[in-house]
């Protein structure tokens, strides 16, 4: 039973919002774990309006961080990372997946990157590239990814990066996908590099 006190309002779970009512909202507590307040408009879209923050992963060795387990009713997802390090050359990149998987086409995305004195564009279909990578050299940046149609599970990406080597990028882009987004995986375009230094890396989504 929800109950009101001097400082709090209690609301008790539930797993999807009521019946919606032209003219009217919702706010109500999801029952995932950990528990998300949510906001519903009258034409049944929910939203969710509080944060969640990842912990933060500073593992070495891997070839990728996956974070999954992105719940329903998410619009907006931003990875942030600090001094990482792959042991080899090939370019930083995240690609987004449903509850199918990890899907690897219909990007569409465009790129700058600056390293050292020379200025590159890119362009790719199969994931959003967002840092090239020099050996040994450490990053630090933050991707931003929104959502634009639910109805089509269109997602916007924006990414700025900058490294301690004068290795500056950006990117910019769209992905529809199949389903609704459940996970982010960040690797390298070979996905067979390795992390050797992880100052940290996180997940917040609302």
């Amino acid at each position: 039973m929800s109950k009101i006190t001097n400082t709090q309002l209690h609301l008790v779970e539930a797993a999807s919002a009521g019946s919606s009512t032209a003219g009217e909202g919702q706010i109500w507590v999801d029952t995932k774990t950990p528990n998300r307040l949510m906001f519903t408009d009258d034409t049944g879209i929910d939203c969710g309006i509080s944060k969640t923050l990842s912990s933060l992963v500073t593992t070495t060795g891997g070839t990728a961080i996956l974070f999954g387990g992105i719940p329903d009713g998410v619009s907006e997802v931003t990875i942030m990372y600090s001094g990482l390090s792959w042991n080899g050359t090939d370019d930083t990149i995240i690609t987004l997946g449903d509850a199918g998987g990890l899907e690897t086409a219909g990007y569409i995305q465009s790129g700058q990157m600056h390293v050292g004195t020379a200025d590159y564009a890119t362009t790719d279909t199969a994931f959003f590239r967002f840092a090239s990578d020099v050996a040994t050299e450490n990053c630090s940046g933050m991707i931003i990814l929104k959502l634009m149609a639910a109805a089509t599970n269109l997602w916007s990406c924006m990414a700025m990066n900058g490294s301690d080597q004068a290795v500056h990028s950006c990117c910019a882009g769209t992905k529809a996908l199949s389903g609704v987004l459940t996970q982010v995986n960040f690797t390298t375009t070979s996905s067979s590099n390795t992390i050797d230094a992880n100052g940290g890396v996180s997940m917040e989504y609302s």
